[in-house]
């Protein structure tokens, strides 16, 4: 009986000892080694790979916009980065109209963005009527999120 609590208590003294040198080495580990010891790039080359938005411009201090380096510069790109201008509540109520009646002429409904390419409009721009359209009423919607699908009253 003895020499099998003698067995014992040298186990768990090796099994405490083992896991306190494994907490210290990776105490001491860098995130690199971790990354290596996983198999997986180190992180600065992590950071090189990341993809990076082309085209899209970065805010500067200020209204002007600076390009990612090495980015292709468009006129889709330019003019999505821009502030959109104010908007009169009778431009609203006739983006809502015409909302309205384009919902009307598809009875198996239309999504947002089939909406906004119908009406050629900055994604923007469109939340605004398309919720006064169905709090008017004159709309309504079925589903959630990306799947909603608006339709005639």
């Amino acid at each position: 009986m003895s020499n099998q609590k003698n067995l014992q208590e040298v186990v768990h003294d090796l099994a405490a000892r083992f896991a306190a040198d494994l907490v210290e080495a990776i105490r001491s580990a860098s995130v690199g080694e971790f990354m290596a010891l996983l198999g997986a790039p180190a992180l600065t080359s992590l950071q090189k790979d990341i993809p990076k938005k082309h085209g899209r411009p970065r805010r500067t201090r200020g209204r002007r916009f600076k390009t990612a380096p090495g980015a292709k510069v468009t006129a889709k790109s330019l003019a999505s980065a821009h502030k959109l201008r104010r908007r009169s509540k009778e431009e609203i109520d006739d983006l809502v109209e015409e909302i309205a009646s384009l919902v009307r002429t598809h009875p198996d409904g239309l999504t947002a963005e089939v909406i906004r390419g119908q009406l050629k409009v900055d994604r923007r721009e469109l939340p605004v009527p398309l919720k006064l359209a169905l709090s008017s009423g004159k709309i309504r919607k079925l589903g959630h999120k990306r799947s909603t699908t608006y339709l005639a009253a």
